[in-house]
């Protein structure tokens, strides 16, 4: 459960069901300044021992271990759509709507979710679109079963998962408590828009759901 006890989850379940349909995840066009994107540290060098008679090979950086109760997420990177996101954390807000990236070219991770690699499902959301043109998950709707999806934390540690379905669901019929609760195997879920905009309501009228499972 990444560290969150499951009362977490359920009582943000509970929340979201009575909140009305469409506001478990209201990914809106919105304006707002764009975060700048932090870059993964990098791996110190390794100097060969200078009494060694001929030149040894410095041996490249390994991967970075997954811990067993998962990853703090850092980067959500999707190979398919050139997808090397920020990720944010992000929570239930005062209206009981799950929170939304601040930033057009950035990643939702929510808290009440399981951590990636955590043995249970991490769930995502990107927005569609912006005031401003494309936004990061303006190509999600291209991955098919068997893409990759990456999530690293600061460390460079890497949690890979491959696309198992995809779901368009309209916002009034979304099964909630399927998409984002938990799950017996490592899975991420990744959220955005899809269907008609509203010009009044400044948002769409489905969710398109990406489910994937860990294999490494």
């Amino acid at each position: 459960m990444g560290g969150r006890a499951i009362v977490a989850l359920l009582a943000a379940l509970v929340l979201l069901a009575g909140a009305g349909a469409g506001s478990w995840v209201y990914l809106h066009r919105a304006p707002g300044k764009h975060s700048p994107v932090a870059l993964l540290p990098k791996p110190s060098a390794t100097t060969s021992p200078s009494a060694a008679p001929t030149p040894i090979a410095t041996p490249s950086p390994t991967a970075a271990a997954v811990p067993a109760n998962g990853v703090q997420p850092a980067r959500l990177v999707i190979p398919k759509i050139a997808v090397d996101a920020k990720i944010e954390n992000k929570g239930i807000d005062k209206h009981n709507q799950m929170e939304v990236p601040d930033s057009p070219a950035d990643v939702a991770w929510y808290t009440f979710t399981s951590l990636p690699g955590g043995g249970s499902n991490a769930v995502f959301a990107g927005h569609l679109d912006w005031t401003t043109g494309p936004a990061v998950f303006q190509n999600l709707k291209n991955l098919k079963p068997g893409d990759e999806v990456q999530v690293k934390d600061p460390n460079g540690a890497t949690v890979t998962y491959r696309v198992t379905e995809t779901h368009d669901y309209a916002n009034a019929t979304a099964p909630v408590a399927q998409i984002i609760g938990r799950t017996p195997r490592d899975t991420v879920t990744l959220i955005t828009c899809s269907g008609n905009f509203s010009r009044s309501s400044q948002s769409y009228s489905n969710r398109l759901i990406v489910k994937g499972e860990r294999i490494s």
